[in-house]
C-alpha cells in the first residue's frame, strides 16, 4: 500500500519515508546456480458472504465448495511429498464461516441456498426453485469440470430452453453434477479423511446420470464431513512442521486505513480522499489481537506470521502487529519498491527477507511476493497442462 522502514537481512530468498540500509555483498546473485528456495504461501480467503438476517442462511455456496474442492487436499497432499513445505493462511472470515455452516449443518439450521436447493425434493420444485437451480448450478468452470461430464454438457446445452421441457429427473441431475462436479479429484477414486471418513464418490462419476434424492443427501453430507476437517489437517500439518499457519487481521481490513486514512497518500499521492480524516489505530489493533486470538484458540500455540488483508500495509501498524506477537509479515513487491525508491528492484533485494524498523521495540521480519509468478499461479496456470504450468514456473 505504501512504504516501510527497511533493512535487508541476506538469508535466502507502508508508509512514511526512512533512512535505509542496502544489501550487503554478501546477498546471493540473482545468476547463481544454486538451488533456487521458493517460499510458497497460499491465501485462503472467501469474503462474508451476505446471510438472511432471520435465518442466517448464506446466500452463496463458495467456501463449502472451495473447502471441498481444495482446503483439505491442499494439505493432505503432503502425505506424499514429505520434504515438501509451505505456508497457509487461514483468514478469520474465512475460520469464522466454516464454523457457521457445520454449527447450522449439526443443528439442522439453514446452511447456504445452493444446499437448500439442493436437497429440494426434484418432483415438489415450484417455478421460482426450477428457476434459481438452472440459473445458479452452471456455475462452474465449464472448460475444466463441467465438459466432463456428458449428462452435464446435456443440461448446459439446454439451460434456455422452457421451464416445462425440463424433467423432474433433468433437475435432480443438475442438483446432483453441480455438487459432485466441485469435489476434489482426490475423492474420485476414494479418499480417508483424517476422522477416519471415507470419501469416495467413484461410482456416481461413473453412474453419470438419473442420480435418486438419497444420492443428493449422501452427496451433501458428504460435503459437510470436508469442511469439518478443514482447520484439523491445517492444525496436523503445522503440529508435525510441514507447514506453517498464518493469520490476517479479523475482518480483513485494510490496516493503515483504518490507523489513519491520510495514509493513502503516501502510496498514492494525488489520490482523492473523503473530507473528513478517518484515524482510529485502536480499531486496527483490535482486529489484530481479535484474530491472533482466534489462531490461539484453534491451534494450541501463537501465530508467527501474518497476511494483512490485500498485503496493505503502513509504518504505522508495524508496532500493532509486533504488541500483538507477531514475528513477521509479508506484502507485496510493489510496496518493497515504494519502500526503497527503486521503481524495479534487483533479483538481490526482491528475494531477500527484510527486517522492518519498528521504533521503541524489535523489528519485524518481511517478505515481499513476486506479483508476476503469483498471478501466473493464481490467474494463468490454471487454464493450462500441469507439466506444462509445472515446466514454465521453474523457467
Amino acid at each position: 500500500m505504501s512504504r516501510l522502514s527497511l533493512f535487508v537481512i541476506p538469508l535466502w530468498v507502508a508508509l512514511g519515508a526512512c533512512s535505509l540500509a542496502q544489501p550487503g555483498a554478501e546477498t546471493a546473485s540473482a545468476a547463481s546456480e544454486e538451488p533456487v528456495m521458493v517460499a510458497i504461501l497460499w491465501h485462503q480467503h472467501q469474503p462474508h458472504y451476505l446471510q438472511d438476517p432471520e435465518t442466517g442462511e448464506y446466500t452463496l455456496p463458495w467456501v463449502r465448495m472451495h473447502a471441498i474442492k481444495d482446503y483439505v487436499d491442499m494439505i493432505t497432499i503432503l502425505d506424499d511429498h514429505p520434504d515438501i513445505h509451505f505456508t497457509v493462511n487461514l483468514t478469520p472470515v474465512l475460520i469464522g464461516q466454516i464454523n457457521d455452516l457445520l454449527a447450522a449443518w449439526d443443528e439442522g439450521r439453514p446452511t447456504d441456498a445452493f444446499v437448500r436447493h439442493t436437497l429440494l425434493d426434484a418432483d415438489a420444485l415450484t417455478d421460482a426453485e426450477r428457476d434459481f437451480i438452472r440459473r445458479n448450478f452452471f456455475s462452474i468452470n465449464w472448460g475444466r469440470i463441467l465438459e466432463r461430464y456428458p449428462r452435464y454438457v446435456e443440461l448446459r446445452d439446454r439451460r434456455e430452453d422452457p421451464l416445462d421441457t425440463w424433467t423432474a429427473q433433468d433437475f435432480r441431475d443438475l442438483q446432483m453434477l453441480f455438487n459432485l462436479g466441485w469435489m476434489d479429484p482426490d475423492f474420485h477414486d476414494g479418499a480417508t479423511l483424517p476422522d477416519g471418513t471415507v470419501i469416495d464418490v467413484g461410482d456416481w462419476i461413473a453412474q453419470g446420470r438419473d442420480f435418486t434424492e438419497e444420492d443428493k443427501a449422501e452427496l451433501i453430507a458428504m460435503h459437510f464431513a470436508i469442511l469439518r476437517q478443514v482447520i484439523a489437517v491445517h492444525r496436523a500439518a503445522q503440529d508435525r512442521g510441514q507447514i506453517e499457519v498464518t493469520t490476517t487481521p479479523y475482518y480483513h481490513p485494510i490496516l493503515p486505513l483504518i490507523c489513519d486514512t491520510e495514509s493513502a497518500r503516501e502510496g498514492s499521492p494525488d489520490i482523492t480522499l473523503p473530507g473528513v480524516r478517518f484515524q482510529r489505530p485502536a480499531d486496527a489493533a483490535l482486529h489484530v489481537r481479535r484474530a491472533v486470538a482466534q489462531y490461539e484458540e484453534l491451534f494450541d500455540r501463537p501465530p508467527s506470521g501474518l497476511w494483512p488483508a490485500e498485503g496493505s500495509v503502513s509504518q504505522a501498524i508495524v508496532p500493532l502487529l509486533a504488541d500483538a506477537g507477531l514475528d513477521w509479515f509479508a506484502s507485496d513487491v510493489h510496496v518493497l519498491a515504494r519502500s526503497i525508491g527503486v521503481d524495479d528492484p534487483p533479483a538481490a533485494q526482491r528475494f531477500s527477507m527484510w527486517s522492518v524498523a519498528n521504533p521503541g521495540g524489535e523489528p519485524l521480519a518481511a517478505v515481499f511476493r513476486d506479483t508476476g509468478l503469483s498471478d501466473l499461479i493464481g490467474f494463468t496456470y490454471s487454464g493450462r497442462n500441469g507439466t506444462e504450468a509445472a515446466e514454465d514456473f521453474v523457467g
